[in-house]
């Protein structure tokens, strides 16, 4: 486990010190400090079978930072607004690289977000097209006939997505949470969309 010390003003010399002497007290071993270098940490306690985790730090906190994320197998950017999504942490086009890397056993335990919703797009599609468009055709052989009236809900229902998946994406930053946003979202383009679909006929 990793504790993080923050502090909106850089570390004194005294607490500094304090930091040392409290961790060496507890057999804890202390990873980065501003007087120390990362390359070269003073192992006491516990030994690591590698330095890349230092060689990362370095590179994160140096120049290399954009070339260092790009070249990592997963994605390390921070979070933005306009990609507010703190656990997607998989690259899809490093799959392949990350389960030879790892093996094919440790793929359950990845961050498999993107690959479920793939999964999820492709399993509906199918249900959809089983159970809408085969009965269609084969009860009603002339609903396809009119491509305006197909042009016009396909688009109306990539339109839905589209707002709902903007919408979705800004007010994770308020709820903090995916699948609350995805609920408020939803509900409230379902409520409104009700709503105005009958006071609208009332005013016809």
């Amino acid at each position: 486990m990793i504790t993080f010390l923050i502090k909106k003003t850089p570390l004194s010399s005294g607490e500094i010190q304090t930091i040392k002497t409290f961790s060496d007290s507890l057999d804890f071993d202390v990873v980065l400090l501003p007087d120390n270098h990362t390359s070269a940490p003073s192992y006491i306690h516990h030994q690591l079978q590698d330095s890349s985790f230092f060689h990362a730090v370095e590179a994160i906190l140096g120049n290399d930072e954009d070339t260092f994320s790009k070249e990592y197998p997963f994605r390390i950017h921070p979070a933005r607004e306009n990609s507010p999504y703190f656990s997607q942490f998989l690259k899809l086009g490093r799959i392949h690289e990350i389960m030879d890397y790892l093996s094919r056993d440790v793929l359950p335990f990845l961050e498999l977000g993107y690959l479920i919703l793939i999964l999820t797009f492709i399993v509906v599609t199918l249900i959809a097209i089983i159970l809408i468009v085969v009965p269609l055709i084969f009860h009603q052989p002339g609903v396809f006939h009119s491509k305006r009236t197909l042009f016009y809900f396909s688009g109306l229902g990539l339109a839905f997505m589209f707002v709902e998946i903007v919408l979705i994406q800004r007010f994770i930053l308020f709820f903090g949470n995916p699948l609350y946003a995805a609920s408020a979202v939803i509900s409230g383009i379902l409520i409104f969309s009700g709503a105005g679909s009958y006071f609208s006929t009332r005013l016809e």
